[in-house]
């Protein structure tokens, strides 16, 4: 039974003015039978009925439902949730309008009433309980048919069958008849009496006849009251009290199954619409992956790779570094032993070796020396075949093969003796690339020429001693230093190149000098008679060095830190005091020092400048990290190779437009936002009209929400596949192109995982924020309201 309290609905239409809709209707229903409301146009009838059945909030008053399922519900006591559920369970409602989803068929619009009600019936069971109610209300075998290829009757009877199929409590018709033809409006009229067997079925009509030939009750309503109510029939069963025991209604919800074919049937209503879309925001975010891509290209792992499927076996670091020289020219210098780098290199990953290049590699003291490239504390390259073994003193020395052939030695000489840096060293170990076997294969010039130049890239020049061959680097008595020039007549280039010899003056005489004394302390020095005529150094009358000498200082600001491989003397000469000239003739040297200076001076080249490159060699396939590269390219460590070097370059040309790339980035992200807002957001408004009818069925705004998040992740979930599909082809488009030109075996593009997490999190608070804002303002309105827009 419902029970009208005081109903009272007023409309706002400007400031100033307001019209009453409905004002002051208070009446009781029964549980059954069938009930008009009659009146002319405007009288406030279908106001009323929506009011009575939730669909519009009364601006005073109440209406209480009783005895549905043992409990009474208090309209005005209700949430929004729980007004759902009660429309949902007990109410069904036939609008004038008909509401139905036009794009849906038949079963569709029938099949979500049973849906939304969560009941556990199997597909056969809701498909049986549809035909039936379509074959009462006389369309069996419709159900195939879409709404928008039915007539008008067609329509209604569905609309009945919608508002029937859940077995409602209390059935409403707003104008059921109000658009038909007289023999339709009668077999309308006739479903609904016969629906009235069952429960209670409330009519709003302006045809009196049909409502005096088939309702028990009729209320009559002029401007917004009721002024007569007629019963055709005494009907013992009216209540006269009505209980308040109202409870809180049971909410159900859709199941997710059911949720996710509602959303999947939005996007093929709208196919055109969405694949229009999902190319606009496939093309923006490709683009933004694609420079993210280009803008975070991994320098240390490409190299880790090309390390790898190259099968390198030895790394040649040096640090880069650009300076101003003393006469304002920019040079680009190649430090390659500074003591940053030696510190830098030291990983447990690989094993770090310095290396000397020397042309004092010779068979006999006066013999032709050769270009070689000794490697201090070496060991055998996993390419070659080690005859014999690696050096454990001071005085041994293993040679490569292609060594051998330079100084034109015999494959075998072990036990044969060579000269580095003057001094006798027995060779123990020849370190065997089978040069000489590679040459013989050579038939021609050409091919000859070609053969010897790879067998000597393979072979190489090395030459391994042991470590304690540091040893003797602190006993040696010459020093050749670069920047060791007191004149500083050279640019920072021939500075770096030219090199001075420096000796201790404990071994001269003072009977080897020409002018002067030998030094006495530190800061003073003896140069050579050579010294003294080619850089022409003048005596004063009074027999003193003219002119004020001194080292440059490689730290000083104007060279930005570039020199720091190298010993600067201006430490231990801050000051410089030429004492002395030697005799023409003895010209070991270039300076010669005080010997404590010169001890402290030796002792540090010998520990930290000795080495002109260091040799890192790979201990296996994946010991080189790509972030101990990363480190290195860092701290402006670099790989000289070709391959290196190439990477290095294509990445660096990659961040360069980083300013401009993050600019459009920018751009391109914020249109992107605006493809999401107008997709999303205004695809819930778009069907405000569809959430209304699934409103005024009982599905809850909550289940809408998951609908429309369910449809909005559908098409994230496509753009994400396409995209990543997009991403990973042109990568590899690339990737491969950047093979071919160069024949480097690495990939220098990856896709980025965090760039598409982060990507992919940032459009689902996009996408949830888009919905779930439009479905929170549509869940506070009525459906009517919705229905209205």
């Amino acid at each position: 039974m419902i029970e009208v309290r005081n109903l009272v609905k007023t409309y706002r239409t400007s400031k100033s003015a307001e019209v009453n809709a409905v004002h002051g209707i208070s009446f009781t229903l029964e549980d059954k039978g069938l009930v008009s409301i009659v009146g002319k146009s405007g009288c406030g009838k279908s106001t009323l009925l929506t009011m009575m059945a939730s669909y519009e909030k009364p601006t005073e008053g109440d209406i209480i439902y009783c005895g549905l399922d043992e409990v009474s519900y208090s309209i005005s006591s209700l949430s929004e949730k729980e007004l759902d559920a009660l429309r949902n369970r007990y109410i069904g409602f036939i609008h004038q309008s008909f509401h139905l989803i036009k794009e849906w068929t038949v079963l569709d619009n029938l099949r979500i009433v049973l849906e939304q009600q969560n009941t556990e019936n199997k597909n056969e069971d809701l498909e049986k309980k549809i035909d039936d109610i379509l074959k009462f209300v006389g369309m069996e075998g419709c159900s195939a048919r879409k709404i928008s290829e039915l007539s008008g009757g067609q329509q209604q009877r569905v609309a009945i069958a919608r508002a029937m199929i859940k077995n409602p409590k209390v059935l409403f018709a707003d104008e059921p008849t109000g658009n038909l033809d007289s023999e339709t409006s009668l077999n309308i009229m006739k479903l609904l009496k016969q629906c009235s067997d069952h429960c209670l079925v409330v009519v709003v009509t302006h045809d009196l006849d049909l409502a005096k030939s088939f309702s028990e009750r009729i209320l009559y309503m002029a401007d917004g009251r009721i002024v007569d109510d007629q019963h055709n029939e005494t009907n013992a069963n009216v209540v006269q009290n009505v209980t308040e025991d109202c409870k809180n209604i049971i909410i159900k919800n859709l199941s997710a199954k059911v949720s996710i074919r509602l959303a999947w049937k939005n996007l093929l209503v709208k196919k055109a619409k969405v694949i229009l879309t999902i190319i606009a925001m496939l093309i923006v975010i490709s683009f933004v992956k694609m420079m993210v891509s280009l803008l975070t290209a991994d320098a240390g792992k490409a190299l880790a790779k090309h390390i790898k499927e190259d099968k390198i076996e030895f790394l040649y670091p040096y640090e880069k570094a650009t300076c101003i020289d003393i006469k304002g020219v920019m040079e680009a210098l190649s430090i390659k032993n500074s003591l940053k780098l030696r510190n830098m290199i030291k990983n447990e990953a690989v094993t770090c070796y310095e290396i000397v290049y020397t042309k004092n590699i010779s068979i006999g003291e006066q013999s032709e020396s050769m270009e070689g490239k000794i490697i201090i504390d070496g060991r055998a390259s996993k390419k070659s075949t080690l005859v014999g073994r690696l050096p454990s003193n001071s005085d041994e020395v293993v040679l490569s093969d292609s060594m051998l052939i330079l100084l034109g030695m015999e494959p075998n000489s072990l036990g044969s003796t060579v000269y580095l840096d003057e001094r006798p060293m027995v060779i123990c170990g020849i370190e065997n690339y089978h040069v000489a076997e590679l040459l013989e294969e050579a038939d021609s010039y050409l091919k000859k020429r070609d053969v010897i130049y790879s067998a000597f890239e393979k072979g190489g020049d090395r030459v391994l001693v042991a470590g304690s061959y540091r040893n003797l680097l602190e006993q040696t008595d010459c020093l050749k230093l670069s920047f060791a020039d007191l004149t500083q007549v050279h640019t920072m280039g021939t500075a770096m190149d030219e090199k001075n010899t420096f000796s201790t003056a404990a071994a001269l005489q003072e009977a080897d000098l020409m002018y002067g004394h030998l030094p006495k302390k530190s800061g003073e020095i003896v140069i050579s008679y050579d010294f003294f005529i080619n850089n022409m150094i003048y005596l004063t009358e009074d027999n003193q060095i003219e002119g004020e000498y001194g080292f440059q200082n490689i730290y000083d600001k104007s060279q930005n830190e570039a020199l720091n491989g190298f010993v600067n003397l201006y430490d231990f000469f801050p000051e410089i005091s030429v004492v002395g000239i030697t005799n023409e003739g003895i010209d070991k040297s270039d300076f010669y020092l005080y010997d404590v200076q010169f001890e402290e001076i030796r002792k540090m080249y010998a520990q930290n400048y000795y080495a002109d490159a260091f040799e890192i060699v790979v201990e296996g396939a994946t010991t080189v990290s790509a972030q101990y590269l990363n480190d290195l390219l860092e701290n402006n460590i670099h790989i000289d190779s070709f391959g290196a070097n190439i990477i290095e370059s294509e990445v660096a040309d990659f961040h360069s437009y980083r300013n401009v790339a993050m600019a459009v980035i920018c751009g391109l992200l914020f249109l992107l936002l605006l493809l999401f807002i107008l997709f999303f957001s205004f695809n819930v408004r778009d069907n405000y009209y569809k959430i209304g009818v699934l409103r005024s069925l009982g599905v809850s705004a909550y289940d809408l929400t998951r609908i429309w998040l369910i449809e909005s992740v559908m098409v994230l979930g496509i753009l994400e596949v396409l995209s990543i599909a997009i991403d990973l082809f042109w990568i590899k488009a690339y990737n491969q192109m950047f093979q071919n030109r160069y024949f480097i075996k690495t990939d220098l593009l990856y896709m980025n995982i965090k760039v598409e997490i982060i990507e992919l999190v940032l459009a689902a608070v996009i996408t949830l924020i888009t919905v779930f804002l439009p479905i929170w303002v549509a869940s506070d309105k009525k459906p009517m309201e919705l229905l209205r827009e």
